[in-house]
């Protein structure tokens, strides 16, 4: 017989929190955890998370020659898994999305199964967010945001 173990995370609607213009150093949104997840289980993620795309030309920019054309944001998610047993942080997925200017409050709903191979104790898994675009006031975090995360149990065990 399998069992289920279930984790969430949910944040309201958010307080305009811009969203990281730096690859290397995304903003963290959701984070759900397993204090322990063994071989042969299965972990299925899904959530949504909400964004707006705030560009306005100011005044200023439109009299320029070289004035910043309305774009599309380019808007990366990435699931991360981390472990006590894992040294580095490990993306296991990545959806990429293009935000519209003035987009408000776009949801944008992501799911994905993680198999596990090994046991690992202490098992986190954090949404991260960040965009291509030059200023970091342009896009930001709306909500609300959720991460559900759904542990199917091979076996007797929990």
């Amino acid at each position: 017989m399998k069992s289920i173990e279930f984790q969430f995370d949910e944040r309201a609607d958010g307080d305009d929190v811009p969203v990281s213009i730096d690859p290397t150093n995304p903003t963290q949104m959701l984070e759900v955890a397993f204090k322990k997840v063994c071989p042969g289980d299965i972990v299925w993620l899904s959530g949504v998370v909400v964004l707006d795309h705030e560009y306005e030309q100011d005044l200023e920019d439109e009299e320029e020659e070289d004035k910043r054309e309305e774009e599309s944001a380019n808007i990366t998610i990435i699931i991360q898994k981390t472990s006590s047993l894992i040294d580095t942080p490990k993306p296991i997925y990545t959806l990429e999305v293009d935000l519209a200017p003035a987009s408000d409050d776009v949801a944008i709903p992501f799911s994905h199964v993680d198999v596990e191979t090994t046991e690992l104790s202490n098992v986190r898994y954090k949404v991260l967010v960040y965009s291509d675009e030059e200023n970091p006031e342009d896009v930001d975090i709306e909500g609300p945001n959720t991460l559900t995360a759904i542990r199917f149990i091979k076996g007797n065990r929990s």
